[in-house]
């Protein structure tokens, strides 16, 4: 079913919406969850508070396309309770992850409105767009689904030493990118 047939069930508060869309992005959502969380029962939880997520903000939203925008509640939900189930503790793959980007993207606390926060976004998007498909996926598979790097080396039959390589030159090349835009 297409997307656009989805969100016209949310809008008609019909039940079926949510059995599809766990049909179609039910396993992509619990992964995107499970990245980060690494515990099945709480990614479980995590996807289906998405679910429920969309059920309240359909309507008034109508957010097409709508797999990004249910990966990003998704994953918004699984790094909230990530800082729960982590209080006070430090390491582990979601402080990795975030740690490699630390020096290349400005601090969330630096980023002082809404504006820059868009152009800063639509630069990195300027930046993936003039790199290969492989790369681009990569990126988005350590930074956006948070995936281990086992994981994206068997996703694209690569060495886990490829993986790291392309990490590091993509990060490198980025904050050459956001230097020159003075983003950092």
């Amino acid at each position: 079913m297409r997307e656009e047939e989805i969100i016209d069930l949310f809008w008609q508060r019909k039940e079926e919406a949510i059995q599809i869309l766990q049909k179609q992005y039910g396993k992509l959502c619990y992964q995107v969850a499970f990245n980060i969380l690494n515990n099945r029962q709480d990614a479980e939880e995590c996807e289906n508070d998405g679910y429920l997520s969309l059920w309240n903000s359909i309507p008034p939203k109508r957010p097409l396309p709508l797999l990004p925008y249910l990966c990003r509640v998704v994953k918004n939900l699984a790094l909230n309770r990530y800082a729960y189930n982590h209080a006070q503790k430090r390491g582990g793959e979601i402080e990795g992850i975030f740690e490699e980007l630390e020096e290349t993207v400005a601090s969330l606390e630096q980023v002082e409105d809404a504006l820059w926060t868009k152009e800063l976004l639509e630069e990195i998007n300027r930046f993936l767009e003039g790199k290969k498909v492989q790369q681009r996926r990569i990126f988005l598979a350590r930074y956006y689904f948070a995936a281990s790097i086992g994981e994206i080396a068997g996703r694209y039959g690569i060495s886990e030493s490829k993986v790291k390589s392309a990490l590091f030159r993509m990060r490198k090349d980025l904050k050459a990118q956001l230097e020159r835009g003075g983003y950092l």
